[in-house]
């Protein structure tokens, strides 16, 4: 799962949840070079960008102008969600990517 954010210090908490609950996660560029791809012609936005094939990075530019002071995190799993194909370690169907790393950092906080 692909994991990009706006405070160093809340991604690798995050990442650090990950690791402790077995769940992957990579962390992705949020550079300013893709927020500003997110400024429209006809809008003052715009959630699609001519040419570039970065749609979880994008997804995330597209995001960080509606969340400017909050640290926030992204978790893009559109290609861990579903396993079409099973292996001897994944079942066909949802995976519910994410979620034990949510729980623990629920948990984290909660302490």
């Amino acid at each position: 799962t692909g994991i990009l954010g706006t405070e160093q210090k809340f991604l690798d908490c995050v990442l650090d949840c990950a690791k402790r609950v077995h769940e992957r996660m990579w962390p992705l560029p949020l550079d300013e070079d893709f927020v500003k791809l997110c400024k429209g012609n006809c809008s003052d936005l715009k959630n699609t960008t001519d040419g570039v094939r970065a749609g979880a990075i994008m997804g995330a530019a597209f995001l960080k102008h509606f969340v400017e002071k909050t640290p926030w995190v992204h978790l893009d799993v559109g290609g861990t969600a579903w396993v079409e194909h099973p292996t001897p370690s994944t079942k066909y169907g949802a995976t519910t990517a994410g979620l034990r790393t949510l729980i623990e950092l629920a948990k984290h906080y909660a302490d």
